[in-house]
């Protein structure tokens, strides 16, 4: 993570890294402070592109949603369709 903020931060988009301005770089690091999580974090970022940078407006976190793990067990049978 110390790497991220000394080189800064940007997304992967399309195929290419875009590196942030310099808010986008403050949003980011604050963002990832208050963070539960320290990697795969998914964001939605306003702004534009420019000279091969993001002039970031703001940043928007995207929570993971949870899986609800199965219990163990055996599967239940399929209910029977009634024929038409």
């Amino acid at each position: 993570m110390e790497e991220c903020v000394k080189s800064g931060y940007g997304i992967y988009a399309d195929g290419k890294w875009y590196p942030f301005d310099a808010k986008g770089n403050e949003l980011a690091k604050a963002m990832f402070e208050k963070a539960k999580k320290k990697d795969n974090i998914k964001v939605t970022v306003e702004g534009m592109e420019h000279d091969g940078k993001i002039l970031v407006e703001k940043l928007v976190y995207l929570p993971q949603t949870s899986v609800t793990k199965a219990k163990k067990g055996p599967l239940a049978p399929a209910p029977k369709r009634r024929a038409a």
